[in-house]
């Protein structure tokens, strides 16, 4: 860019100050006897004039006039407007100018202010527009740092301003520089993401060196009977299990654990037996689940021998799809295996035939019950010790998880819930990094309600579990769109209680 200096009002600025200040800005007339004896600065682009000031000496020695700056719109946002006032300012500091004035827009005056000017008097309305009177003393300021934007010429430096049609009575206010609040800003920003990405980079430590509960990629979820699979079979029982095992082809077993009264691990989700089995005799569902409205008439597993809960029918209150109550009548629960199921039974049944069937067990006992339940399972699984590797273990008490941390470590274990939920937090937070938990299984729902519904269901949140060993297993689905959904995220195990209906949707994947 270069500008140049006329002394009489070159066709260029006038066609320059028709187009912004009568065209485009709507004042009635931009030429004045003043141009006469004006001087006026105009500045080129190659052979194209791009903007114009005008100069006038007042009546006051050493006191300046600037005005009709103008910048065609097409070429603002390039530094021209302070191009145009810089050279200007030489020029008259080289007449012996002690002070300049500009009668600014109002909308332009931080453009001015940017540049040294300052407010000095009041402002004025002319021809509809705010104006506003602005000085810049030479003589009192400090030799002005913008000059060294410009070469000998009069040409600006590369700037990244974008200028308004900043004039002294028309020109749109040019963008401010970036000032240092916005560069602390974008540094502070640039560092976060910097962070966040080098955090993220970084392999997490692995909470289990192997985890036989995470599928290799592009394998399919591996089915967890819930229960042995509820909705096929009367749960928690060998019959279940069996099916499940041998007939569907299932890969895990869930379910709960209990402390009998003389010392026996047994399969149950309630701590009492009434709904699934026959002990009140002959009555309704219904009826049950009014009697055990009263806590005192329920038959508690910690209150009950293992002879004792083996002598009742645990498919009583089972029905088929049709609503039949198909095993009612059985009279020989030990033949049929709808007596209630031991962990010793369970893992005897399969430990030849399926060495690889994995197991998902949460101990519901707490306190002292709790603590023996672990031993008792601990003992048993140095029986199979081919299980003890197949085996997760899970417990929603703290000082059972404590324990089982503290004197059964080489068993794997699934996240309580506060673990889980700082897990999830950490990942989608993406400081996964922090997380110190040390589970192998996170078994969680498609979503939570905390108030709103968080999803859980993410593929952001499995890849970020697995880069840390975890394998990610989702309870309970028993609908075929969910369950669609979750084998093509790559999740790990799906829980359902009908593993028939996940072994067919699993299929349409084959």
């Amino acid at each position: 860019m270069e500008i140049k200096i006329y002394n009489k009002l070159p066709k260029e600025s006038l066609d320059i100050r028709i187009k912004v200040f009568v065209d485009e800005q709507g004042f009635d007339d931009f030429e004045g006897e003043e141009d006469a004896y004006a001087t006026h600065l105009v500045a080129y682009e190659g052979d194209e004039a791009i903007g114009t000031l005008r100069i006038l000496k007042t009546d006051e020695d050493g006191v300046y006039l600037f005005g009709r700056l103008a910048v065609l719109k097409e070429r603002r946002g390039s530094g021209v407007g302070k191009a145009l006032i810089i050279r200007g300012e030489e020029h008259i500091r080289s007449l012996g100018a002690e002070a300049v004035i500009i009668h600014a827009q109002e909308h332009a005056a931080p453009f001015y202010e940017r540049l040294g000017y300052i407010e000095c008097g009041d402002r004025e309305l002319e021809q509809g527009r705010v104006h506003v009177p602005m000085k810049k003393s030479f003589s009192a300021a400090k030799e002005d740092a913008q000059t060294d934007d410009i070469t000998s010429e009069g040409t600006p430096k590369e700037e990244a301003v974008k200028e308004e049609a900043v004039t002294d009575n028309s020109l749109k206010e040019e963008k401010p520089k970036r000032h240092l609040g916005l560069i602390i800003t974008a540094a502070i920003l640039a560092s976060v993401i910097l962070f966040f990405a080098v955090i993220n980079i970084i392999p997490p430590k692995k909470n289990v060196d192997s985890n036989p509960f995470i599928v290799l990629d592009g394998e399919l979820p591996m089915i967890a009977a819930h229960r042995g699979g509820g909705d096929n079979n009367p749960e928690n029982t060998m019959l279940a299990f069996r099916e499940a095992v041998r007939e569907i082809g299932v890969d895990i077993i869930e379910s709960d654990l209990y402390l009998t009264k003389d010392g026996y691990l047994v399969y149950n989700h309630d701590s009492y037996i009434d709904e699934t089995c026959n002990v009140n005799g002959d009555i309704s569902l219904d009826e049950v689940e009014e009697l055990c409205k009263t806590k005192s008439n329920r038959h508690y597993i910690k209150d009950m021998t293992l002879a004792e809960l083996e002598q009742y029918n645990f498919g009583y209150y089972f029905e088929d799809e049709n609503g039949d109550r198909i095993y009612k009548d059985e009279t020989d629960p030990a033949l049929t295996g709808l007596q209630i199921a031991t962990v010793e039974k369970l893992f005897s049944e399969f430990y030849e035939s399926h060495p690889d069937l994995l197991f998902i067990v949460e101990i519901k006992d707490s306190g002292e019950r709790g603590y023996e339940a672990a031993r008792i399972l601990n003992d048993t699984l140095n029986n199979y010790p081919k299980y003890r590797d197949n085996i997760v273990v899970g417990t929603f008490h703290d000082e059972i998880e404590a324990e089982l941390k503290d004197k059964y470590s080489d068993l794997l274990r699934g996240a309580p819930t506060g673990t889980a939920a700082g897990f999830i937090i950490t990942q989608l937070l993406l400081v996964n990094i922090f997380n110190d938990s040390d589970f192998a299984c996170l078994q969680i729902p498609m979503s939570y309600d905390i108030g709103i519904e968080l999803p859980l269901d993410q593929k952001t949140l499995i890849d970020r579990a697995h880069r840390r060993n975890i394998a990610v297993q989702y309870w309970t689905i028993n609908d075929p769109d969910e369950m669609r959904r979750l084998i093509e995220l790559g999740c790990d195990a799906i829980m359902t209680d009908d593993p028939k209906l996940l072994k067919e949707v699993l299929e349409e994947y084959k």
